[in-house]
């Protein structure tokens, strides 16, 4: 069940993402597109919170641990749709994975999961993806920019420590619970920044304009991060980690088809498929 629900927090991000892409596309402004997405999913959070009974923690502990998590949270959601702005989804979903490394090399050291051959050798495909998507006669570093990289470095590093931290505070807090506040409190944290980008009637007339997407990914995305914290108590961290590779293949067929976005296109393909299958492998 852990795996299943895994999957199913992998594709739901994937079509978040997807959205959020499009909008930006649009000329949407990514940081009224992250504020108001978060406050919309925390808003659709608030009817299932009563589906179980609320949990918090007592100790100092996992308090400092969420309130750490919620400033990278903040710093995730900014970064990644700076991230969309300035770069293909095809592209980034690909080169977003190296997170699953790090995640891998983490969980084995603070989860102590047990090294396997077929882990070892999912490692090596998913840094054979990468190394894929740019190898040609000679480096091909097409539709990479300063900017781009820079902001999906930032959602490497914020996510990979984010997943660390929401893997234990689930056994601290209720999962819908955690959910709603792990939007609520970052989308609250992003308004200093869209009030200093953005003048008021900017705003609205920004809100207006980008509804329909703002709350359809506030509608998807809870039913992907409730999944995802359910699937840390179910099954082993190694393997809930590497299973959101699959996101990757789902981004770049998307990215290719509805997006257009053709260039490195057989190599696209080839990489992500090595990815995912290196997922395959770690969940093994």
């Amino acid at each position: 069940m852990g795996i299943i629900l895994a999957v199913l927090s992998a594709i739901t991000f994937a079509f978040v993402m997807f959205i959020g892409k499009q909008t930006v596309n649009r000329k949407a402004d990514p940081i009224l597109i992250s504020t108001f997405y978060q406050l919309a999913a925390a808003l659709f959070y608030i009817p299932i919170i009563f589906s179980e009974q609320t949990k918090i923690p007592t100790g100092v502990e996992p308090w400092l641990l969420f309130t750490l998590n919620m400033v990278l949270y903040t710093i995730f959601t900014l970064a990644n749709f700076q991230m969309n702005k300035h770069m293909d989804i095809s592209l980034t979903s690909i080169l977003g994975q190296s997170k699953t490394l790090l995640m891998f090399v983490g969980a084995l050291i603070l989860f102590q999961e047990p090294v396997t051959t077929n882990k070892v050798v999912g490692v090596l495909l998913i840094i054979t993806g990468n190394v894929v998507l740019f190898l040609n006669k000679k480096l091909d570093t097409r539709g990479i920019n300063r900017k781009g990289m820079f902001y999906l470095g930032l959602t490497i590093i914020a996510l990979t420590i984010t997943a660390f931290v929401d893997a234990r505070l689930v056994q601290e807090f209720s999962i819908n619970f955690y959910g709603m506040i792990s939007y609520f409190i970052p989308g609250l944290l992003t308004i200093p920044f869209l009030l200093k980008n953005l003048k008021t009637t900017e705003i609205k007339s920004g809100i207006k304009k980008y509804l329909y997407p703002i709350l359809l990914m506030g509608v998807i995305s809870p039913i992907g991060y409730s999944a995802l914290l359910e699937a840390y108590k179910l099954a082993p961290k190694s393997v809930v980690y590497p299973i959101g590779n699959i996101s990757t293949l789902v981004l770049v067929l998307l990215g290719v088809i509805f997006l257009k976005e053709r260039e490195k296109l057989q190599r696209k393909i080839i990489a992500a498929v090595i990815v995912v299958a290196g997922a395959i492998l770690l969940s093994i």
